[in-house]
């Protein structure tokens, strides 16, 4: 599990950012203010392409 801050130094966004990409769909776990990103799901946010083929929607 990553922090917000984590996840943006890892993502190369700001903290502000990534709360948005939670709105938009980014998985977190934990209260406003107090969110874990999963390390996978940031993998997946940097490479949607991969989630895809992890799914087996692409092959």
């Amino acid at each position: 599990m990553m922090t917000t801050t984590q996840a943006s130094k890892e993502l190369g966004v700001s903290r502000q950012m990534v709360y948005k990409y939670i709105e938009r769909g980014l998985e977190a776990v934990g209260e406003k203010g107090q969110q874990k990103i999963p390390k996978h799901a940031i993998e997946a946010w940097k490479n949607p392409v991969m989630l895809f083929k992890f799914n087996g929607t692409i092959k």
